[in-house]
């Protein structure tokens, strides 16, 4: 029977880490606990003498006003719930909490570290929810070091620094680029920590930008997890070993880890990616060896004042924003030139058709369900 991490924590949750050992799903549970903003409930302090238990983090976490409790999906909160009682989970301290959020300066950055057992952690870093600032900044990955890759890298070798043991580095979406970024550019004493770097459908490198020896140095430790029609992952260059997993939704949405199908302790592989994915990835390689930096820059940025001008704060409020204040968003088009002018209009209908393809095959699939 295919599950997903609601059940691994039904089905595993009574084993500590002692009895049975650290798998690829307990990676994707921490990696994808850390999205929820623990500001008010984790320390902040460089200990883990100062951390708490996880099943003490969801009483504080839960106790605060609903408009205190941040998270990016519906079903953190209830994952988190059910974490929190399990034997496995609920003893796990967590500690150094550590995140910036500035539009300003386009950085959005948590990170979270987890003692599993004696001597034995996990470091996660947050990835991208739907706020417009952490999309620019992964975009941005496509032609410079952003800051949150430089702070990832800074945070490991401070958690490697106080502790002794062993590290499992990891993270879902940017924060699985962020992991692998901060592993592969640690000092040596951290590098010789690390047991596993796990890119939970993350982004990749370019190879411009980053210089593939220091990469090339976390190969040997690293893993990438990706969905078949993995859409994010394709995103410039991938190092590693690539393991293609199943999931129960569609499209672009198979991002969600709640989606991705597991059996047992490890996630249901498939034999390779879908074409949409080939697609997507020969298609932005393309376009990628075609256009230089500074024309990059240019498109991004360009891309990002039209949103800015929208007065959207969501992905999901892009299109809506877009047709709403189209009369500032056109005066925006009409300050570019041509060549930049014709390109973000034609990614603007491109967002709106795929959109609309996904709630289309979405619902299509939900009608066929029913009908079997």
């Amino acid at each position: 029977m295919k599950n997903n991490i609601f059940e691994y924590l039904k089905w595993r949750g009574d084993l500590s880490f002692e009895e049975a050992p650290f798998n690829e799903v307990d990676n994707l549970i921490f990696a994808n606990l850390t999205y929820i903003h623990f500001t008010n409930t984790i320390s902040e302090e460089k200990s883990v003498e100062d951390g708490i238990t996880l099943a003490q983090a969801y009483e504080l976490f839960n106790a605060q006003d609903d408009d205190k409790k941040v998270y990016r999906d519906e079903n953190d909160l209830p994952f988190f719930e059910a974490l929190s009682k399990t034997k496995r989970f609920k003893d796990v301290i967590a500690f150094y909490h550590q995140e910036e959020y500035d539009i300003a300066s386009g950085v959005q950055f948590g990170a979270t570290s987890y003692k599993l057992a004696d001597r034995l952690y996990y470091v996660a870093f947050r990835g991208t929810d739907s706020a417009v600032v952490g999309w620019k900044e992964d975009l941005d990955l496509v032609f410079k070091v952003v800051p949150a890759q430089i702070k990832a890298k800074e945070y490991l070798d401070d958690v490697s620094s106080i502790i002794g043991g062993k590290i499992y580095v990891g993270g879902h979406s940017k924060g699985g680029n962020l992991a692998v970024y901060a592993a592969s550019h640690s000092k040596r004493s951290t590098y010789n920590k690390i047991i596993k770097v796990f890119n939970n459908d993350g982004p990749g490198f370019d190879e411009k930008v980053i210089k593939h020896q220091k990469i090339e140095k976390i190969v040997p430790k690293l893993v990438n997890y990706v969905p078949k029609t993995s859409i994010v992952s394709v995103l410039m260059v991938s190092y590693g070993e690539e393991v293609v997993i199943d999931s129960s939704n569609v499209g672009i949405m198979q991002h969600d880890p709640y989606s991705w199908l597991l059996m047992g302790g490890s996630f249901v592989r498939v034999e390779k990616r879908d074409h949409t994915s080939e697609f997507v990835k020969k298609t932005i390689k393309s376009w990628l060896s075609k256009i230089d930096y500074d024309n990059r820059k240019q498109f991004i940025n360009g891309i990002f004042d039209v949103i800015y001008a929208s007065e959207a704060t969501e992905i999901k409020d892009i299109i809506p924003s877009i047709i709403k204040n189209y009369k500032k968003v056109s005066e925006v088009l009409e300050s570019m030139d041509k060549k930049t002018k014709e390109s973000i209009s034609l990614v603007i209908k491109e967002l709106w058709s795929s959109l609309g393809d996904s709630i289309s095959e979405l619902i299509f699939n939900k009608n066929q369900a029913r009908d079997e």
